[in-house]
């Protein structure tokens, strides 16, 4: 359990997270300045090419893996689905040396039925990993982390831990080899470790402490003075922020109960452009657009098409 503050960390100053102000509107340099730990693209570009956070990160939550070293890590990996079925979009998948893979995802919004929305994010990673006639004993194990500002359970816990278990002896099914544990960042009880509530103050924008805590801090500050990065972020996602806002100012309501409109449709379709110049694949492409303004992938497909049809 968490113990007192002055019990647990040294006198050293502790850090927080920056956060924008509430209410006020936001320039895409302002965007910028403000993205913290958070934010997707930073989230996945720290755990991208910061190999030892990533493996503390990890520790955090699942301590019973005895990580010695990792493999490999992907970011924003998109999972083939299966014919016209949904795509799914992970901010980070880390691979273990023995196979065991690690789909970590931040989630700032509740949605809806998210829950089953992580189901079907693992069941997409098992069909991305089992080729035509491959044995099933070959899918690696998987284990979820998913970061979440909102109570996804409506428990109040800091964290849920799950796996396939007998409902008689409590006993878990290894044998399965799922399991997925969300942080709750709205958490007000059940136990959780120093270190967790560190990292769980850090994320709410609270003063915290801790080693891994400091590394992250440091190392989004470090993105934050790379141009290069900054570029990455304007084109990625404050191109659709900067039209979301202005579709909001402009007030169309009506639009959108009857779809995007048609200035919209081109907003979408000139993004596709500027992500396949980056080299994006368009189906990722269309993953995140999804992700952004709402839709689904098989609505923006349709866009694109009656786009096409028209030029």
């Amino acid at each position: 359990m968490y113990k007192n503050k002055k019990e647990s960390v040294s006198s050293v100053k502790g850090v927080r997270m920056i956060k924008a102000p509430r209410g006020k509107k936001l320039s895409a340099d302002d965007r910028w300045n403000y993205a913290n730990f958070t934010d997707h693209f930073i989230f996945s570009t720290v755990l991208k090419h910061n190999e030892q956070i990533t493996r503390d990160f990890i520790k955090l939550f699942v301590p019973d893996l005895h990580i010695k070293k990792i493999r490999s890590i992907h970011r924003e990996k998109r999972q083939d689905a299966y014919h016209d079925s949904k795509t799914t979009y992970l901010d980070v998948e880390v691979e273990l040396p023995d196979d065991t893979r690690v789909m970590i995802e931040m989630q700032v919004l509740s949605v809806e039925d998210f829950i089953k929305r992580m189901r079907y994010y693992r069941s997409e990673a098992d069909f991305s990993h089992l080729e035509h006639g491959g044995s099933y004993g070959s899918l690696p194990n998987v284990i979820q982390i998913v970061v979440c500002l909102f109570d996804p359970v409506g428990a109040g816990r800091y964290l849920y831990d799950y796996e396939m278990r007998d409902r008689y002896t409590g006993e878990a099914l290894a044998q399965n080899g799922q399991r997925i544990i969300f942080l709750n960042c709205k958490g007000y009880r059940g136990e959780i470790t120093d270190e967790q509530l560190e990292f769980v103050n850090y994320l709410r924008g609270e003063e915290a402490f801790g080693n891994l805590i400091e590394n992250i801090d440091a190392a989004v500050c470090e993105i934050k003075y790379d141009e290069s990065e900054k570029k990455k972020f304007m084109k990625l996602q404050d191109y659709v922020s900067d039209r979301t806002d202005i579709a909001r100012e402009e007030g169309r309501e009506e639009g959108r109960k009857e779809g995007i409109e048609e200035k919209e449709k081109e907003d979408l379709s000139a993004f596709i452009d500027v992500l396949k110049s980056m080299g994006t694949e368009e189906e990722t492409a269309i993953s995140l657009i999804s992700e952004k303004f709402g839709k689904s992938p098989e609505e923006i497909r349709k866009i694109l098409i009656m786009q096409e049809q028209t030029h």
